[in-house]
């Protein structure tokens, strides 16, 4: 047992890891931050002086000897860890709730294997790339991130607490925003009491050993929040806050309806309410293509490509000027800002809320809505028949998420398994939900540890999102349907909160920006042909139906400007990025890659 610290707040300098108990029974390594550390050492019963000697990974090794798994109810902030017990011979593994921090197993005979990220695994156990999971990635049928990408390397899952014994392996999530039902408030105050969560959550990741602080702040709701929460409290001691807007190096002649392409004016026009804020403005123009450092860091492909490549620029430029801690909001959208009309409409109807369910439907229909539309989310989770609700969701899935002629690329050979994700029950209860629900199933699909680890390699900078804070996504999934809309007013809560907080524009939200708008003019044909050259390979081959892809580069970028183009795009680009982590991430790439840094 073993870690490799990389020191983020002050408490580290205590950090003396592995921890052990006095009797050698039990050890502990772990990759931690502790966010409530003073109401942890109360619960220990720690005077202040004594606490504040103590890093977070042994005020969690004495949180552990204390209370077991039990302790997992109590942790505020992002971890990862191994706990084991000598005299049973038992090994707990757990993970923070939103996947913030990575941890991987490998279980074979005689042993077991954890660290980390997959690749040193992978090598350990000789373990080769999950054809199946690289195909399901390609196909767009994938959770996110979830499961590893090579075969027999498990992924400890956000919120998942496995315990492995000489005989067995067991496993259970241990929190569930949804057991908490939706909370009372006669008085209305949400805005109030969303404004107090968001601040308090911000407060809670600002602790920091060294460096600035910054955050990334678009045109949007959720950046926004966070941005400007970090900004005022940061004035209040004094120090200065470094903003990241990400912007098209060139914009594009047509956007989208209800779209922008450049969110650098509206994220200015926040920056500048607030006179500590120092905002750049990172125009990326280069290649997308250098992805394999990527690759190696994170030991999974990356995401979107586009985005991979103006989110490295913001971390370079971060980098550059001195930050150490980057806050963000990625998982607003399922939390702090979440409110999709037809779902809450449909949560009203689920809740037995009529009168409600009939003035939203009314006031959805007045500004534009579809009666056809709207009935069909309400009455979706109520189908009687099951065939219906299969019939329902597999239209859903092949409409929503696939055009299995045209944009998965999968080979012919592995298309049926990939596909088969289409049709599997979760899949299918998922297309039924709404409301609360349908977020957190999302909300389970996130996983950006590997990422993180890659960027706090690469640039010494770590990303903290606010937005995925436990109690902040606790007070968010507790919030009644009329906090997130009312006589038709999409966030009411969210709009009051950030009032003078934020530009005009953001609360109006009259529309969004468009991440990667000049897709089209960023990657450029000789490009893009040249990167598919390099993806080929014995893994690649195998996996893309290379005739479909030829002919989608030969047509690169296609007469389609508008959402469904991105799209088809972005499939493609998916495909390459799969087949090329394929060619360059088998087990003697990863050997040759785990040398050199032994040397």
């Amino acid at each position: 047992m073993g870690r490799c610290l990389h020191r983020s707040v002050p408490e580290d300098r205590y950090d003396r890891q592995p921890e052990w108990s006095r009797d050698r029974r039990f050890a502990l390594v772990a990759d931690v931050r502790i966010d409530n550390r003073d109401e942890i050492g109360e619960r220990l019963r720690l005077d202040p002086a004594s606490c504040a000697t103590l890093s977070d990974s042994r005020l969690l090794f004495e949180l552990l000897l204390s209370e077991g798994a039990r302790a997992l109810d109590r942790l505020l902030g992002d971890f990862a860890f191994a706990f084991w017990d000598g005299r049973d011979r038992s090994l707990l593994l757990a993970r923070d709730p939103l996947g913030e921090r990575s941890l991987h197993l490998v279980r074979q005979p005689g042993r077991v294997l954890f660290a980390s990220l997959a690749p040193p695994l992978a090598r350990m156990a000789g373990a080769e790339l999950d054809d199946i999971r690289l195909a399901q990635l390609i196909a767009d049928l994938t959770d996110g991130f979830a499961g590893s990408f090579f075969q027999g390397v498990r992924k400890i899952e956000p919120g998942e607490v496995v315990t492995v014994t000489a005989d067995t392996v067991s496993a259970r999530k241990y929190w569930n925003p949804l057991e908490r039902g939706p909370r009372a408030d006669p008085a209305g105050s949400y805005a109030e009491a969303l404004r107090h969560e968001l601040d308090a959550a911000v407060a809670r990741r600002l602790r920091r050993a060294e460096g600035e602080v910054g955050a990334h702040l678009s045109s949007g709701f959720d950046s926004s929040a966070v941005a400007t929460s970090a900004a005022l409290q940061l004035a209040a001691r004094g120090q200065r806050l470094q903003a990241f807007t990400s912007a098209p190096a060139s914009v594009p002649e047509s956007v989208p309806a209800g779209w922008h392409a450049d969110e650098s004016a509206i994220a200015g026009a926040t920056a500048a309410l607030h006179p500590n804020i120092d905002h750049h403005v990172v125009r990326y123009a280069g290649s997308p293509f250098n992805i394999d450092f990527d690759h190696q860091l994170a030991g999974q492909p990356v995401g979107s490509v586009l985005n991979n490549g103006w989110a490295s620029a913001i971390h370079a430029r971060a980098q550059q000027a001195g930050v150490s801690v980057m806050l963000t909001g990625e998982v607003g959208n399922f939390t702090i800002s979440a409110g999709v009309v037809l779902d809450d409409i449909a949560d009203l109807l689920q809740q037995g809320a009529l009168g409600q369910w009939l003035a939203e439907a009314r006031a959805h229909v007045a500004v534009g809505g579809r009666w056809r539309g709207l009935l069909t989310a309400s009455l979706r989770p109520h189908l009687a028949t099951p065939i219906a609700g299969v019939v329902d969701a597999a239209i859903a899935a092949i409409r929503g998420h696939v055009d299995f002629e045209r944009q998965t690329f999968v080979a012919p050979a592995y298309r049926d398994l990939a596909v088969r994700r289409a049709v599997e029950p979760d899949w299918l209860a998922r297309s039924r939900l709404v409301g609360r629900a349908r977020r957190w199933s999302f909300l389970q699909m996130v996983d950006p540890s590997a990422f993180r680890k890659r960027t706090l390699a690469r640039w010494g900078v770590e990303e903290r999102d606010v937005t995925a804070d436990r109690r902040l996504v606790e007070f968010c999934f507790s919030l009644p349907v009329e906090a997130r809309l009312k006589d038709g007013v999409r966030r009411p809560a969210l709009v009051q909160a950030l009032a003078g907080r934020v530009a005009p524009e953001v609360l109006r939200g009259a529309s969004r920006g468009l991440q990667s708008a000049d897709w089209r003019t960023r990657v450029d044909r000789a490009d893009l042909e040249a990167f598919a050259r390099s993806a080929r390979g014995a893994a690649s081959e195998r996996l893309l139906d290379w005739a479909a892809v030829e002919a989608a580069v030969a047509g690169w970028p296609g007469t389609d400007t508008g959402l469904v183009g991105m799209y088809q795009s972005a499939s493609l680009l998916r495909a390459l990025v799969a087949a090329r982590f394929a060619a360059t991430m088998g087990l003697a790439a990863i050997d040759s890659i785990m040398v050199l840094s032994d040397s």
